[in-house]
């Protein structure tokens, strides 16, 4: 499998799917399909995903070889939640979404929910997180959030020592970032996702 920088928050989220005993996953912003492969070779269960992009719906089909488990939707659409599915996935999404919370709303009660937001900013985010407690304050009114977990982005996601080394050289000049290459407050320094889970609640959030 071709490796990504999500690698680690991606085989997270299977850990949590296999440790729940997902039957069902239904996934928002399914992208280009790395995750979706995973799920599905790694566990097996049913899924769907959807994406507003019909190329990275497209690309997902071609990835996985399932093309009829891809479908070209909008996460605030409540069209795009019908069908059986007990668990929600949805990374690389709310952070780029004004009505996030409205987003959640469109969720089924009840449902397993396992998302994803950054600790950086980058180009279409609306918004990121720097503490664990700015997650929990913002989305356990709509999801009754069991954990907050820290990924930090990987610091050679090709895992090739030639590309370390550039990278350390690259960073010689921003000692922040010299020192996460070198494993120090990585996920501070370099950046990565806080991954929560828990169960949709039936309640309204006031933001």
């Amino acid at each position: 499998m071709t490796r990504t920088r999500y690698d680690g928050l991606f085989r997270k989220i299977v850990e949590n799917i296999r440790g729940r005993g997902s039957r069902s996953v239904l996934e928002v912003g399914c992208g280009s399909g790395f995750l979706a492969k995973m799920i599905l070779q790694e566990y097996g269960c049913a899924y769907r995903g959807f994406d507003f992009s019909a190329e990275a719906v497209r690309n997902a089909g071609s990835r996985t070889g399932r093309p009829d488990l891809f479908f070209v939707g909008d996460a605030l659409d409540s069209r795009s939640y019908a069908g059986d599915y007990d668990t929600i996935v949805c990374t690389e999404v709310l952070e780029h979404v004004d009505l996030d919370l409205e987003v959640i709303q469109r969720w089924r009660d009840g449902s397993w929910c396992i998302c994803s937001v950054p600790n950086f900013d980058y180009a279409g985010h609306v918004r990121f997180f720097n503490r664990n407690e700015e997650v929990m304050a913002r989305y356990r009114g709509a999801i009754d959030i069991e954990e907050v977990v820290k990924i930090p982005r990987p610091i050679v996601p090709d895992r090739r020592i030639s590309t370390y080394l550039r990278n350390l050289r690259w960073s010689r000049n921003n000692p922040s970032e010299f020192l996460g290459f070198l494993g120090i407050q990585t996920f501070s320094r370099l950046g990565g996702w806080f991954l929560f889970f828990g169960a949709k609640g039936n309640g309204g959030n006031s933001g």
